[in-house]
């Protein structure tokens, strides 16, 4: 068989800390795994608690493994502002911009980001000074006046969600932008200056960074068998936590299922 690592990776990434209140496994499964990875996105250590749970059924000769976990992603959720906050966009004389107040947060199956961005337009006048150096005059050019002719303030969000393909060997996250406050000229400038990227895509790219990170902490015994993703979606944890649940399954020969257990047993 041909495996799927992908899967197997995201499954690693979905679970849930001991201690902490989460989603429940679905009756009948058995924990089988709990951990914690630790991925650097951004320059910044983010853990990632896990729990794996399973339920095995056998059906003529074969194993039929539904897999289920849930991953706590509160430590992302929590230094997600430090990670966008701060100048996007700072010239002398022209455009700069600001994003802080930034959150993450659950909202229903998706996760919801959203900062307050100000934004400042500076014009700068210049003038040919001269400069006197014994007999010699030269003429260079300086700054003679900087004035902010433009200042505003808004707030954008962008809801993101994990969409599993059709295949069901690796997940996207799909994501749309929705501008809250982005009013006048803040609303026309947000498009030229990239807002709706600069939300979508960094975070995006943070999640895509963890997944990487976890990989290594995959056992290759997995890669010989080929689960299928069947779904996956953001959850609500207690007190506003930002969580993410999967669903997977696994077929192997009733002949391996020793060694899957084997395998998946707490060490």
């Amino acid at each position: 068989m041909r495996g799927c690592r992908t899967c197997i990776i995201m499954l690693a990434l979905i679970g849930w800390s001991v201690g902490t209140a989460g989603a429940e496994p679905p009756p009948g499964f058995i924990t089988f795994k709990v951990d914690t990875f630790s991925a650097k996105l951004d320059e910044i250590d983010v853990t990632l608690p896990h729990e794996l749970a399973m339920k095995i059924q056998l059906k003529e000769g074969a194993a039929e493994i539904d897999l289920w976990g849930e991953a706590d992603l509160s430590d992302l959720q929590l230094k997600t502002p430090g990670m966008l906050q701060g100048d996007k966009k700072n010239e002398e004389c022209g455009d700069r911009l600001d994003v802080f107040d930034v959150s993450l947060v659950p909202a229903g199956n998706s996760a919801r980001l959203c900062g307050q961005i100000r934004y400042e337009r500076w014009y700068c006048t210049y003038a040919k000074v001269p400069e006197f150096k014994g007999i010699k005059v030269t003429f260079k050019e300086r700054q003679t006046s900087k004035n902010k002719v433009l200042s505003q303030s808004g707030r954008i969000c962008t809801e993101l969600w994990p969409v599993v393909e059709a295949d069901g060997r690796s997940v996207r996250l799909d994501g749309d932008v929705q501008k809250v406050d982005l009013s006048g000229a803040l609303g026309i400038i947000s498009d030229a200056l990239g807002l709706e990227g600069l939300f979508k895509d960094q975070i995006r790219g943070s999640l895509r960074t963890a997944l990487a990170q976890v990989q290594a902490s995959i056992p290759d015994e997995f890669s010989r068998y080929q689960p299928v993703l069947k779904s996956m979606r953001f959850v609500e944890r207690s007190e506003g936590r930002l969580g993410v649940v999967a669903e997977a399954a696994v077929t192997v020969d009733q002949n391996d299922l020793e060694e899957l257990q084997r395998l998946l047993s707490p060490r």
